[in-house]
C-alpha cells in the first residue's frame, strides 16, 4: 500500500484530488498496482533512483509506463463529468458511450501505428520471437499482447467510470448490458474483435536467424 503522503502525491500526479475525487480512489490504487508491461524492465541508476527501460526502442523513463495511460483515462473521465452538465439526464448515457467509442478508436489507431513494422512470431532454437523491420530489432514478448491489454483496460475503466453498472460500450458505440452473472463474457482479443478493434501482426518471410534476441 501507499503511505498517506505518497498516496496524495501520486494521486495529484495522475490528476486526482483525493479530497474531492473520492470515487476515483480505486482507480488510483489500480494505477499504482499496475504491472510493468513485458517489454519494459525496471532498473536503478548509480544514485539509487528507479527508472524504466524499453529495450526495443532504447527509451528510458522515470515514470512507470502505465501511469500515462491512467492519467489520460482520468482526464477523460473528469472532462466527461463536466460536460454532462450540459446534457439532459436522458442524454448523458449516450453521450458518454460516444466518447468511449471515439477514444477506443483513436487508441486503436495509435496501436496500428505503433505495430507498423512488427512481424512474427518466428521460430528460433531459444523460442518464438518478433521482429521490427524499421528498428531492426527483435524481442521475445509479443508487442501485440501489450496493445491488446491496453485497449481492454481502457474499455473497462471508461465503462466502469462513465456508464451504469453492468453496462459497456458495444462495437457501434451504443450501450450494451453485460451478461448475467455466470454467463460467459468476452475478454482480451475476443472482446476487441467484438468491438471491431482487432489487432494482428504481419507474418513475413523469416528474418535471418541472427535477428533473434
Amino acid at each position: 500500500g501507499l503511505a498517506e503522503g505518497d498516496y496524495r502525491e501520486y494521486s495529484v500526479g495522475l490528476g486526482v484530488d483525493p479530497a474531492v475525487d473520492v470515487d476515483l480512489a480505486w482507480l488510483v490504487q489500480e494505477a499504482f498496482d499496475a504491472p510493468l508491461p513485458a517489454s519494459w524492465s525496471e532498473h536503478t541508476d548509480d544514485e539509487g533512483r528507479l527508472y524504466f527501460f524499453h529495450e526495443a526502442s532504447g527509451e528510458s523513463a522515470w515514470e512507470h509506463p502505465m501511469d500515462g495511460v491512467y492519467r489520460e483515462l482520468i482526464s477523460i473521465v473528469k472532462q466527461a463529468r463536466i460536460a454532462e452538465r450540459h446534457y439532459l439526464p436522458a442524454e448523458v448515457e449516450a453521450s458518454h458511450a460516444r466518447l468511449v467509442h471515439t477514444h477506443l478508436r483513436e487508441v486503436h489507431q495509435r496501436a496500428l501505428d505503433a505495430l507498423e513494422g512488427w512481424s512474427g512470431p518466428y521460430n528460433s532454437d531459444e523460442g518464438d520471437y518478433y521482429y521490427n523491420a524499421h528498428l531492426r530489432c527483435s524481442v521475445w514478448e509479443s508487442p501485440l499482447a501489450e496493445w491488446n491489454h491496453e485497449l481492454v483496460l481502457r474499455h473497462s475503466v471508461l465503462c466502469r467510470c462513465l456508464l451504469p453498472d453492468r453496462t459497456v460500450v458495444g462495437a457501434d458505440g451504443t450501450v450494451e448490458r453485460l451478461p448475467a452473472a455466470g454467463e460467459r463474457t468476452l475478454s482480451g482479443a475476443d472482446l476487441l474483435k467484438a468491438l471491431q478493434l482487432p489487432l494482428e501482426l504481419l507474418r513475413r518471410g523469416d528474418p535471418d536467424g541472427s535477428d533473434a534476441p
